[in-house]
């Protein structure tokens, strides 16, 4: 059995300075966080020391003291900072009786010392940066992170890739014909962008100008020396762009300020071979370890880190498997029968049918599926493809009848005239689409109000609007229909209200289980108010889908009105029952305590769960190499993890071997969070991302991370388990979908329309 192994190290608190905590006393209702991250930037860049603002206590943290004279002449300078960022700042005060604890003091070294390890930690991933003629370069960028490890502070070093264009912006424009600013920023619009000076990253959103007009407005907002003098020096006629970030503020930069990272819908855009670029960012296991360890030589050279990384031959206790959690993946099918494992599914559906066979197949000799093609395709390809999935049906005990429909041209006008064509002729029971792939960029939320929708949006309000099954194929995925036939009928025929397989075992700890995700947006109309759209996936202890609630609200602040939980959790469905909440996410606001105060009301006990998708450091699979000879890949990973620098070894050695996780690996952080490795890519070439798992006393983590585990196994619209269990499963792209008003027409229903 092969160890455990993280990204997580040991903070060595005997070399962090006493620490100081103070509080903030603000005029406004403004976020406490955004102002005190303001403050800690301000007091990095003015004073030279270590400052960051702690979430948990509330506190700004340095490891510097104020007296109340300096912090009152602080005050002073601060409230003539440029665009009045402090103006709601009346007073800073030093807590005395506040002490750091263990949080604070991986947090400091995470976050209060990150601009002192900058630049050593960016030259220990030198060595691995690629380039990928004759227009694109790898960056490989460090991610740090405070932890709570057993109530010991700790800190997580990771890595992730980044493509990013050779030329700046400003060279990449004179690549294409533009005459106004209006076609220039058609050209530019969402594109992602890095500051050549600096860390910001964000989206074009707009063209604002010319240096010949905005010049001296941004000099006068320009903090940094080297953002100054790029200023001076570019031309009259350069163009300036607005670039928001991820937290949604807005930003100003000459074309040549910014160079494009690239992103996978704009792989044809920028006239790149996107399979290429894919190879280069997944990192296997024993090449994103090697960079981790460079990482860590600068930390441990400060004696910041106090050992190694956590591991099961450190500390065996911190690590659990799938089987020590009590998971076993067994699932139920037709005539009840049990199968063990994940694979084989198709044959095992084949000769024991669906846990409960689609409705329409009772009483109907032939399920009645409409095609509808947008673009060209060959006829040729065409009927090929209807014989594959003909035969995929079969394989599942469903006869189809297909009718075909051409899109004259590619509009909703189009789609509804096609759709309204099928549904006379032939009532059909769900629709197919082949779209081209240009046709379907996803849409999350956090742009669903301003990225304009695509033929796979309109069809997608057509039919879930209507509550019409349905299903989109790509050109790229006919492709390669023989290995996704199944899965599309899969989906399809789940869609028709077929359930193809069930838990062989019912959760003991719980007999509802519940997916929440709730997609805010700021409404423009109303100012300080938000639209939220709340979503439930309600199902049996068994993983059967009892139906999903739908619920809107405007709303001030995070709180979650009283009549939206009254929606989302009716009595009459959970009065004393026992209710597994699986959120999408963090719980924010009042949400927890909202919850909790309706089970009370309602006499129910909830299980509150957070699955929170990114951010989590990785977890590797370690044994030693067993007498073999290593590969050339491996000797240049032990060297570099060794060295930090690129030295090949011509000689053959005993390497320790970095290979993945098994599925089901999980680091306990405490009684009530942990990291959980739900499902494994499809290649070793790439390493898996874990979930980070928060359960709410007294709901054990342990139980939580069976809950998760076991909901992998249940997705029917695909015959590989994902990341995410069904319960929360493509949250993103529905509440992206939900805040544009793409969902079923009623707010409640059984037909599980996301899969």
């Amino acid at each position: 059995m092969s160890e455990l192994i993280t990204e997580i190290f040991p903070v060595n608190r005997e070399a962090l300075p006493p620490l100081a905590g103070y509080l903030l006393d603000l005029t406004t209702d403004d976020d406490p966080a955004r102002i005190g991250g303001r403050l800690a930037y301000e007091l990095r860049r003015r004073t030279g020391g270590h400052w960051f603002w702690s979430r948990p206590s509330r506190h700004l943290v340095g490891d510097q003291l104020y007296t109340v004279e300096q912090l009152k002449q602080l005050c002073r300078d601060l409230w003539s900072a440029p665009n009045g960022v402090f103006g709601g700042l009346r007073t800073i005060q030093l807590d005395e009786q506040w002490q750091a604890g263990p949080g604070e003091q991986a947090d400091y070294v995470a976050l209060g010392l990150a601009d002192e390890l900058a630049e050593e930690l960016k030259q220990a991933l030198q060595p691995f940066h690629e380039e990928l003629p004759p227009a694109l370069e790898i960056w490989r960028l460090y991610h740090l992170r405070g932890w709570l490890v057993q109530g010991e502070p700790a800190i997580s070093l990771s890595v992730s890739s980044q493509p990013v264009l050779k030329q700046n912006l400003r060279s990449f424009c004179q690549s294409f014909a533009w005459q106004t600013l209006a076609e220039l920023e058609e050209h530019l619009r969402d594109l992602r962008v890095k500051a050549k000076d600096g860390d910001l990253c964000g989206s074009i959103v707009r063209v604002t100008g010319q240096l010949a007009t905005e010049r001296q407005r941004l000099l006068a907002l320009a903090t940094r020396e080297s953002s100054r003098r790029r200023l001076e020096q570019a031309q009259d006629e350069e163009a300036v762009v607005l670039v928001e970030t991820a937290s949604g503020k807005g930003y100003e930069y000459p074309l040549s300020g910014l160079r494009i990272v690239v992103q996978p819908g704009h792989y044809k855009r920028l006239g790149l071979d996107g399979c290429r670029v894919q190879s280069h960012l997944h990192l296997a296991p024993a090449q994103r370890a090697a960079m981790v360890r460079s990482l860590a030589q600068p930390l441990q050279k400060r004696r910041l880190l106090k050992s190694r990384a956590y591991s099961t031959q450190r500390a065996p206790r911190l690590f659990q498997r799938g089987a020590d959690l009590g998971f076993v993946p067994r699932l139920r099918v037709g005539q009840n029968h049990i199968i063990e494992g994940e694979n084989g599914l198709i044959a095992d559906l084949e000769q024991y049918g669906f846990y409960r066979p689609t409705p329409q197949l009772a009483c109907k000799a032939a399920l009645r599926i409409g095609l509808i093609l947008a673009g060209d395709l060959p006829q040729a390809h065409l009927k090929a493809a209807a014989h594959t999935l003909k035969e995929a049906f079969q394989k599942f005990r469903a006869t189809v009848q297909f009718s075909l429909k051409r899109l004259p041209h590619n509009s909703r006008e189009a789609l509804e005239q096609v759709i309204a064509t099928l549904e006379k002729e032939r009532a059909v029971d769900a629709l197919l689409a082949f779209l081209p792939d240009r046709e379907a960029q996803p849409l999350q939320r956090e742009e669903a109000s301003r990225k304009p929708w695509t033929l796979y949006h309109q069809f997608k309000a057509i039919t879930v609007g209507n509550d019409i099954p349905s299903q989109v194929v790509l050109f790229s995925t006919l492709k390669g229909l023989d290995f996704a036939a199944a899965n599309i009928a899969l989906g399809l025929l789940s869609k028709m209200g077929g359930i193809p397989y069930v838990l062989a075992k019912p959760l003991p700890y719980a007999d509802v289980i519940v997916g929440i995700d709730i997609a805010r947006r700021l409404k423009t109309t109303l100012p300080g108010s938000v639209n939220l759209t709340a979503q439930t996936r309600i199902f049996q202890s068994d993983g059967q889908l009892l139906q999903y609630r739908i619920a809107d609200a405007i709303i001030d602040g995070e709180t979650i009105p009283t009549e939206v939980l009254q929606q989302l959790f009716p009595q009459t469905l959970f009065a004393g029952k026992r209710v597994l909440i699986q959120r999408d996410g963090p719980y924010r606001g009042r949400e927890k305590q909202d919850l909790q105060e309706w089970a009370q009301r309602i006499g129910a006990t909830f299980l509150l769960v957070e699955v929170i998708k990114q951010g989590a450091p990785r977890l590797y699979g370690f044994q030693p190499a067993s007498g073999r000879a290593a590969t050339r890949a491996e000797r240049v990973a032990a060297a570099v993890a060794r060295s930090g620098s690129y030295r090949p070894s011509s000689s053959s050695q005993q390497l320790e071997d970095i290979t993945l996780p098994p599925k089901g690996s999980a680091m306990l952080l405490s009684d009530y969070e942990a990291l959980l490795v739900s499902t494994l890519p499809p290649s070793s070439a790439a390493t898996p991302e874990p979930l980070h798992i928060r359960s709410e006393p007294p709901f054990s983590i342990r139980e939580a991370l069976h809950s998760v585990l076991a909901l992998t196994l249940l997705h029917a619209g695909s015959l590989r388990p994902p990341r995410l269990p069904i319960s929360i499963h493509y949250s993103d792209e529905l509440g992206g979908l939900a805040l544009v008003g793409i969902r079923p027409k009623s707010a409640e229903g059984t037909r599980p329309f996301w899969l």
